[in-house]
């Protein structure tokens, strides 16, 4: 059987069931007690939405960004030590980075130690939904760098590019949980 925990540690099973045409639907259940798949149909995978963290089976789509194009991006988020949970989203020529909110997550007269921290802010990351904050689009020559703007609608609002990845993710993700994130123009 087909099982996969998300970051709420929800366990999903792989099911399916037959349309109307004879035709097998999959789909994913919390349900440990129905029917269960055993294979993954070939050209698909499973996907967990970083927004809400619903599992999913999707067609495999084509990957526009190599392992060290990744890699660039985790490393530059790494490095910004205000950001404590982020998930990358890679689809297409799209890699989209969703955090969880961590500002005021304890009150500043409250004093625990980090490991207390790292507890609460793990249960709150699991039981939460990821906003997108920023998204990179590749093209043939260079990276444009785009970031929500939490107004209105949200929608995105475009700031820079480069044909340099590395440059552009550290000129820029250090603005994230920052006042001068809005100021990115």
């Amino acid at each position: 059987m087909i099982s996969y925990v998300n970051r709420k540690n929800q366990t999903y099973y792989l099911s399916s069931k037959l349309t109307k045409t004879g035709k097998k639907r999959y789909f994913f259940t919390l349900n440990a007690n129905s029917f269960h798949e055993h294979v993954i149909p070939i050209g698909f995978e499973i996907y967990e939405s970083p927004v809400n963290a619903n599992v999913l089976l999707r067609k495999i789509k084509k990957k526009l960004f190599n392992n060290e194009e990744e890699k660039t991006i985790q490393d530059a988020l790494n490095k910004n030590k205000s950001i404590m949970f982020y998930k990358i989203d890679y689809k297409g020529d799209r890699a989209t980075i969703y955090t969880a909110e961590n500002k005021n997550i304890i009150p500043n007269n409250i004093k625990i130690n980090i490991d207390e921290f790292n507890l609460i802010y793990s249960k709150i990351v699991k039981s939460g939904y990821l906003e997108p904050i920023m998204q990179i689009i590749k093209t043939d020559e260079s990276y444009f760098l785009r970031r929500m703007t939490f107004r209105g609608n949200c929608d995105w609002f475009y700031i820079d590019s480069s044909s340099n990845l590395k440059i552009l993710c550290k000129k820029y993700f250090k603005h994230i949980y920052q006042e001068s994130f809005f100021e990115l123009m």
